[in-house]
């Protein structure tokens, strides 16, 4: 296993992950999302069924699973076939969702800091995810910058504190959600 595969299974409290984009093309599920697309069903990939397997085996030891998506403004497809697909699942084994609407505050605060997708592992180990202009991943990188990992933990802490459950998104949202 890779040292960045390592820290999924190695976290000793909390696995934070801040997602930023309007839309990602993520290898397997862009297929499931295409096809939701076509006809609305919601297939879930192979590979989000064994993510949400191994995350709901470290809830269950007692560690938190976050979750934080800036809400893209106008609501597109991509974010309800994700809430579909990944949100809701997750949720029903643990993973804690804090949704803000893109173009607020705290969004604010995210740009001003020039702050992209990452990882936060215990506060501790920073993870920054890259991605292209299309939403396909690029890398990711582990960052030992104190001021930076001191910044996403602000992020995080301010995300926590002020960000929407998941269900409040879906009574907002509700007539998109219908399906």
């Amino acid at each position: 296993m890779s040292k960045i595969g390592k820290l999924f299974s190695t976290y000793k409290h909390e696995a934070f992950r801040l997602e930023t984009l309007p839309f990602y093309k993520v290898k397997g599920e862009w297929a499931s999302y295409q096809e939701y697309l076509e006809t609305g069903k919601i297939i879930q990939d192979i590979s989000i069924i064994k993510y949400i397997s191994e995350s709901k085996q470290m809830i269950e030891k007692g560690r938190r699973h976050l979750r934080a998506r800036i809400i893209p403004n106008p609501l597109n497809d991509y974010f309800i076939f994700e809430t579909l697909v990944g949100y809701l699942p997750q949720s029903r084994v643990g993973f804690e969702f804090f949704f803000v609407e893109e173009k607020n505050a705290l969004t604010k605060s995210v740009e001003d800091g020039n702050i992209k997708d990452f990882w936060l592992f215990d506060k501790s180990t920073l993870l920054l995810m890259s991605y292209n202009t299309e939403g396909e991943f690029l890398k990711a990188e582990i960052s030992n910058d104190k001021d930076l990992i001191s910044k996403c933990i602000q992020i995080r802490d301010s995300f926590v504190s002020n960000g929407e459950s998941l269900n409040y998104i879906l009574e907002k949202y509700a007539d998109y959600f219908k399906h």
